[in-house]
């Protein structure tokens, strides 16, 4: 995550006029976007898919049932 905003931050900081700004903003705007898109179809989808894996199988150890 940290490289995504890396970059633009790093450009926002040579900036000027405020207006200079804009693209820098958006492009962040739209790496968070994408990262929380990803983590809806993580929690969402694979999540549940996961549960459901160790539910069958039946596992109970403690460190694993401590992420589900």
């Amino acid at each position: 995550m940290k490289e995504l905003v890396d970059w633009p931050l790093s450009e926002m900081a040579m900036a000027i006029d405020i207006r200079e700004l804009e693209p820098n903003l958006q492009a962040v705007y739209e790496a968070m976007w994408e990262l929380k898109t990803h983590e809806y179809i993580e929690n969402t989808y694979i999540m549940k898919r996961l549960k459901a894996r160790l539910h069958k199988k039946r596992v109970s150890f403690k460190s694993v049932l401590l992420f589900s």
